[in-house]
């Protein structure tokens, strides 16, 4: 696995905390920590590294993707 960066690591332990997040919590959301286009690419890479999984989707009003931790995204997260 590639070493993550500081904004990985956050998205880690976000997941870690709250269990389930949509792209929406982590671009847009109140409590925003980063850019949507920062989020595209993290996003894509920690699918990648299986890190992170599509836990769930709803279609209504509005697709959303809800994002979880995999087992190896929680070991990184409690490594970390």
């Amino acid at each position: 696995m590639n070493s993550l960066t500081s904004m990985e690591y956050k998205v880690l332990r976000a997941l870690l905390k709250e269990k389930l997040k949509t792209g929406y919590d982590f671009h847009s959301g109140k409590n925003k920590i980063m850019s949507n286009s920062a989020w595209n690419k993290i996003r894509k890479h920690l699918l990648q590294e299986n890190l992170i999984k599509i836990e769930k989707e709803e279609d209504y009003p509005r697709k959303k993707k809800f994002y979880s931790l995999t087992l190896w995204g929680l070991l990184e997260a409690l490594a970390d």
